[in-house]
């Protein structure tokens, strides 16, 4: 009764009231219930008529809401959240691309009000009412049934991803076969269910990929023995995993392995564990004669062995270190950098003496020297601070050479950020063009741009610094948007935002073309004489997509201060045709002209 009493109290108080509409298209029916921090409602689909699931990050030890609108309990607590829903946008829209191919019931990931929400549907019967107790089903019919789940498990896995509530209750069917896998949520909230593995209850970093294989382990215990397996905390407390004697001892191997209670000793993930599965049986050992065969055989064992560690190994690189390595060269650039730009006196006589051999440019800030020194390609610096950017900027004869090379031309998937090879920095362009990384699986270099596709990220922080070699500048933000990198994703056409020079009538053409496509008007606005920066990354809307940030050089006597009563939602921005591919909608700007073409 208490806990009845606190949720209702809860949702009262945090609920946004029945008939509000979240992102110009999905009406609260009804709030449901309050999980962790995600409160669920049933809501209403404008735009396509159904009934779907809409759940609002709500973390209560940060936020409270009055009146419908959200508050922060202090300065520290909006930071926190702030990061918080950076983190979950990043998690969910990675996910999204999966979700348009697979079984995952996610359709729409968007923030509100400054905190993140994300859209499923209802429909479905759960896989537990299908499951009668004591009913076993054939190894081939439990795995026929499940294979939506683990290819659409595969899929995540594959992403460096993974879900984290996978049982029969949020496994749903159309009465024969699974529709929709959901219960998706960030982090994982923790159960006692026999489908939960233990490491559930440690936290989002104690979860994995394997937190899946115990998920499917125990859902294959039972459909194939008709009952599920001992929970997690009943062999916690010492009873042991029972399986059946007349099961294969192929497949007890397996769900042996799949439900090892340390995630270390289980397979790494599903596509893993079912590769076990199809693997013929072990054969009785036999005395094998010492010949060429058995000379060979040892040899391609080892050769796969050589071949998984090297794997593994790339693994490791690709996910761990190399982040871990741009982030702490860029730290250790940012010190070069400040150590220099303390000095007082003139500082030039002492570089020239301490670098004998390097031509520096007529003009240059001296507080680049010691990184210029290090690699002629230096021409600048970026600097966001609430999005931890922070970074130097290169730049050399063409746009490919530091999409794979960091700061001293090493080989890496995070490259180095730089501008367009046809800018000019001792002057600046009309639209200076600065590209960089956003990983998938992690929100290093450009990746915390994504925080920009939320207006209340841009009132915190609206300003931009750069540096050239020859000058320092600020810009404030005008625009985000979303675009394609491939002519077919938008029947043929790609926006140019990446130009550097146009005349005066290209100029008010462009801007046209940009006020259609930003996610949101920021209240700066653009005139013709205005000097652009463009931050161009990646994002994962649909495959080759390109999240666009532009903003306009700080006028003469300007204040750095944006209203933020300006800042407005466009309620239809104009995106490539694949993104409403990609969302099942119609494209509501189907054949309306690009005014500013690619060249």
């Amino acid at each position: 009764m208490q806990e009845s009493f606190e949720q209702s109290t809860a949702l009262q108080t945090l609920a946004y009231a029945p008939g509000a509409v979240l992102h110009a298209r999905y009406r609260i029916v009804r709030a449901l219930r309050l999980c962790g921090d995600d409160l669920h409602y049933a809501a209403e689909d404008q735009q396509t008529g159904t009934q779907v699931l809409l759940t609002e990050y709500v973390p209560q030890a940060l936020i409270f809401r009055r009146e419908g609108t959200l508050f922060c309990r202090s300065e520290e607590a909006k930071t926190t959240l702030r990061q918080e829903v950076g983190r979950r946008l990043t998690f969910y829209r990675k996910l999204l691309p999966i979700a348009q191919t697979t079984v995952l019931d996610l359709s729409d990931v968007f923030v509100e009000g400054g905190t993140c929400c994300t859209v499923s549907q209802t429909n479905g019967t759960p896989l537990s009412a299908m499951i009668e107790s004591g009913k076993r089903l054939p190894a081939a019919r439990a795995l026929a049934l499940l294979s939506p789940v683990t290819d659409c498990l595969r899929a995540i896995h594959a992403a460096g991803l993974f879900h984290g509530a996978v049982d029969p209750y949020h496994i749903l069917t159309d009465g024969t076969q699974v529709t929709a896998l959901t219960g998706l949520a960030y982090p994982p909230v923790p159960a006692a269910t026999p489908f939960d593995a233990p490491e559930k209850n440690a936290g989002l970093y104690e979860c994995s990929a394997a937190t899946d294989v115990y998920a499917v382990g125990a859902l294959l215990c039972q459909l194939l023995t008709g009952f599920p397996p001992e929970s997690a905390a009943q062999r916690q407390s010492g009873r042991a995993l029972t399986l059946p004697d007349d099961l294969p001892p192929q497949m007890r191997a397996v769900l042996t392995k799949a439900l090892a209670q340390d995630p270390h000793d289980r397979f790494s993930d599903v596509d893993q564990m079912l590769g076990a599965l199809e693997a013929p049986p072990a054969a009785a050992p036999q005395k094998k004669k010492r010949d060429g065969r058995e000379l060979l055989r040892r040899v391609v064992m080892l050769a796969a062995i050589l071949t998984l560690l090297i794997s593994l190994g790339v693994l490791i690189n690709y996910y761990i270190l190399a982040p871990n390595r741009a982030i702490r060269q860029a730290k250790a650039l940012a010190d070069l950098l400040v150590t220099q730009a303390t000095q007082t006196e003139d500082p030039w006589p002492a570089i020239r003496a301490k670098y004998p051999d390097v031509a520096f440019p007529e003009g240059m800030n001296p507080s680049f020297a010691d990184l210029y020194a290090r690699n002629q390609d230096l021409a600048g610096w970026i600097s966001i601070p609430a999005l931890d950017i922070n970074f130097p900027v290169l730049q050399t004869d063409d746009n490919d050479y530091y999409l794979r090379r960091d700061f001293y031309g090493k080989s890496t998937a995070y490259g180095n950020p730089f501008f367009d090879f046809r800018n000019h920095l001792d002057t600046l362009d009309r639209n200076t063009v600065l590209y960089g990384h956003n990983m998938r699986h992690d929100d290093k270099l450009f990746g915390t741009l994504e925080r920009l596709r939320d207006p209340a990220t841009f009132l915190e922080t609206p300003l931009i610094g750069l540096s050239t070699l020859y000058g320092d500048y600020t810009f404030k933000i005008c625009a985000v948007f979303v675009t394609n990198s491939v002519e077919a994703d938008d029947n043929g056409d790609i926006f140019n935002y990446i130009f550097t020079e146009t005349n005066a009538d290209g100029f008010r053409r462009y801007l046209t073309e940009l006020n259609k496509r930003k996610l949101y008007d920021t209240g700066v606005g653009i005139e013709l004489n205005d000097r652009l920066l463009t931050l161009s990354t990646c994002c994962y809307d649909f495959s080759n997509a390109r999240l666009v940030i532009v903003a306009r050089l700080l006028r003469t006597g300007e204040s750095t201060a944006v209203d933020p009563a300006k800042v407005q939602v466009n309620e239809n921005p104009k995106f490539p045709q694949a993104y409403y591919n990609a969302k099942r909608m119609d494209n509501p700007y189907l054949g309306d002209t690009d005014l500013f073409p690619m060249e």
